[in-house]
């Protein structure tokens, strides 16, 4: 089982870190197939195999996503892609 943690820092509000990372999981679901559900400040990440959350704090955001055996193989590419995406569009 992989894991991916991330920690981003941003100096935006949150209502647009919020409107980014709901951008960041519709491109992510696209791809791999994620459904998600906001509780709180937390966005709640799952599909078969794949399990996460990604956590708005007032100047940081914290990814946590957790891979079984087959997705591991897609770790680096999944880690690059949140990674860039949030250089991108979290300031």
């Amino acid at each position: 089982m992989a894991k991916i943690s991330i920690q981003h820092q941003h100096s935006q509000p949150e209502h647009k870190v919020r409107e980014q990372l709901e951008n960041l999981i519709e491109k992510m679901g696209k791809e791999y197939e994620f459904a998600c559900t906001w509780h709180g400040n937390r966005l709640d990440l799952r599909r078969s195999g794949a399990s996460g959350s990604l956590t708005l704090h007032p100047h940081c955001v914290d990814i946590e996503i957790k891979l079984s055996m087959f997705l591991s193989m897609f770790e680096g590419k999944i880690r690059a892609g949140i990674t860039e995406y949030c250089r991108e569009h979290l300031q």
